[in-house]
């Protein structure tokens, strides 16, 4: 079986087959390609598809619009683009996470974001319009919730059905 080889200096293919040796010099320009290492020695190759590059292609299509966006924006501050670099995309890997960085909200680290919740004017509002809607509900309709989950009510033991069909 054939295959092709690129020679790293000259950047030109030329035809190998896979159970001769692996040449030492370049048939083209004669440069050194061989290698010095030993045979047992483990070499990972280069693994490269359609879908990694396409992967590839959004990341650096994303960093490049985030380019333009800061650009817009230091127009429209009239600042320096540098004052602006914080808004620019830079580095964005996909496998952050198994290299140990922390991607998002880990384990309890999103409650830290969330002390102020209940606390101030509008302590707890999302809950509570919660219940003022639900009684509102109930007011409008003159039908009451026996839980907090009205779409599970049929399952509860007290269900009666209200309308008839």
């Amino acid at each position: 079986m054939g295959f092709s080889l690129r020679c790293p200096d000259c950047r030109e293919k030329f035809p190998w087959k896979a159970n001769s040796r692996f040449p030492s010099y370049c048939p083209l320009c004669s440069a050194h390609i061989g290698h010095d290492r030993a045979d047992d020695d483990i070499v990972m190759p280069s693994i490269r598809s359609i879908t990694t590059t396409a992967t590839d292609n959004v990341y650096r299509q994303m960093e490049t619009a985030s380019e333009s966006r800061a650009q817009e924006a230091a127009q429209l501050a009239n600042v320096p683009i540098a004052e602006m670099s914080n808004l620019k995309l830079t580095n964005m890997r996909d496998g952050m996470a198994n290299r140990g960085a922390h991607v998002g909200f880990q384990g309890g680290n999103g409650l830290g974001y969330s002390g102020a919740v209940a606390v101030g004017p509008g302590a707890n509002s999302g809950a509570n319009f919660q219940t003022v809607l639900r009684q509102h509900h109930a007011e409008a309709t003159n039908y009451q919730a026996t839980g907090d989950r009205p779409a599970n009510e049929l399952f509860q033991p007290g269900y009666r059905p209200r309308a008839r069909w």
